[in-house]
């Protein structure tokens, strides 16, 4: 249940063209994942990802739409974050060197983009509630 309302929010976050907050919605699902070639339990599996079998899988995909979501979003820093993670996986468990190239050549890409692009200044607000009653 937990997973389905995850994928609701990230295509309400998505019908609103906020792209950031859906990244980080679907990471929360990327979280339950583990690096490994375990199978898929069905309460993991979800009908976007109809391909993915493993956990492994399951993840990659989920990362690399996380990805899209961060740089249409136009926050690259935990993008980078991500990649690294991945970079790791291709260099040192699976030995995917043309996945790893390409990876690499979508890093450059997000370091010249923070550089270079202007974004405005993200904006965040705090509310409280103090007191017995409303």
């Amino acid at each position: 249940m937990y997973i389905r309302y995850l994928y609701k929010l990230c295509d309400l976050h998505l019908e609103c063209e906020n792209y950031v907050e859906a990244a980080f919605t679907l990471k929360l699902h990327a979280k339950l994942l583990r690096w490994s070639e375990e199978p898929l339990s069905q309460l993991l599996k979800n009908d976007k990802y109809p391909n993915c079998e493993t956990h492994r899988d399951l993840k990659e995909c989920l990362y690399y739409d996380i990805l899209d979501y961060f740089d249409k979003g136009k926050l690259w820093e935990p993008g980078l974050a991500l990649c690294k993670e991945l970079a790791i996986q291709y260099e040192n468990e699976v030995f995917d060197y043309i996945q790893l190239s390409a990876l690499l050549k979508r890093m450059a890409i997000f370091y010249d983009n923070i550089m270079k692009q202007v974004r405005p200044e993200p904006e965040y607000f705090r509310v409280a509630y103090y007191g017995r009653g409303f």
